[in-house]
């Protein structure tokens, strides 16, 4: 059969995550001055270029939906959810002074995804797309894969450098862009319900693999601030405009499908949303001169 396929939401994912790092920088930091925002680092280096690596220890979540009309005419929903996403990333990241106030940061970072889950769940829709009919398909997969991330931004310092004492304060404004990308296999799946019907239907292998891929524009502010040496507060919010989505899927197992990937694909453009993070560092031992 032949599906005519109406997209109407692409995969929400979030995740939390820990992060262990380490820096270098081109001077001499004698305070130890430093945080990382996202893997992104805001530091009172001055003209100073830093750089560091971060290992990053993160767990997400996903939805994919779609809906559509079967060659016969009848309604359905696919409906697939992965939990427990984990990922281990390393993610290199720095700044670099460009002109008088002006800084040119990054990072990339890759990762691979273990430990995940995958729901598929399939539905027979009344004609209108409004109600469930009924629930005509359900299997549950292990799900690993890869990800990598990439952005590239310049800050400008509008807020002059504070410094009194030991208390520092120190405020970007930044512009960029950002790509995120995600790799997912699906397999060693089993049927758990067919056509309303309660089975156990193991079907080993892999079974469906999906890529996806966000890019958008970023405008935000970040600041740090420290009231001692030993305290540090970070954060960061920015607006993400001009989102953009690209996704694919290479479903193994159906016979009305393509037998070449991708076999489903849907792409979006024009989206908006936002970052916010904040964190606190604080240092029970000071370096050792």
């Amino acid at each position: 059969m032949l599906y005519a396929m109406r997209i109407y939401n692409l995969l929400r994912v979030s995740f939390v995550g820990l992060c262990v790092f380490a820096e270098v920088s081109s001077g001499a930091q004698p305070d130890g001055l430093t945080t990382t925002l996202n893997a992104r680092t805001l530091t009172d280096a001055g003209n100073q270029w830093h750089a560091g690596i971060a290992l990053w220890q993160t767990t997400g979540a996903g939805e994919w939906q779609i809906e559509g009309d079967m060659s016969d005419g009848t309604a359905f929903r696919s409906h697939l959810e992965w939990n427990d996403l984990n990922s281990t990333m390393v993610v290199l990241h720095g700044d670099f002074p460009a002109f008088s106030r002006i800084k040119i940061f990054g990072s990339c970072g890759f990762g691979i995804v273990t430990g995940g889950s995958n729901t598929d769940s399939d539905y027979f829709l009344s004609a209108d797309h409004a109600s469930v009919v009924q629930q005509f398909s359900r299997s549950v997969s292990d799900s690993e894969g890869d990800t990598f991330y990439f952005d590239l931004n310049a800050a400008w310092q509008w807020f002059p450098f504070f410094r009194h004492n030991d208390n520092l304060f120190v405020s970007d404004l930044f512009c960029g862009f950002f790509v995120f990308q995600c790799g997912i296999n699906d397999s060693d799946g089993v049927q758990t319900v067919m056509y309303g019907q309660s089975v156990n239907e193991p079907f080993p292998g892999k079974n469906a693999t999906y890529d996806f891929m966000w890019k958008a524009e970023e405008v935000g502010i970040r600041c740090y601030f420290r009231p001692d040496t030993r305290l540090s507060i970070a954060a960061e919010a920015s607006m993400l405009v001009n989102a953009y989505q690209d996704g694919e899927g290479f479903w193994m197992l159906r016979n009305d499908l393509s037998p070449n990937s991708p076999n489903i694909r849907n792409n979006s453009g024009a989206g908006f949303g936002n970052r916010l993070s904040f964190s606190v560092i604080y240092r029970p031992w000071q370096h050792v001169r």
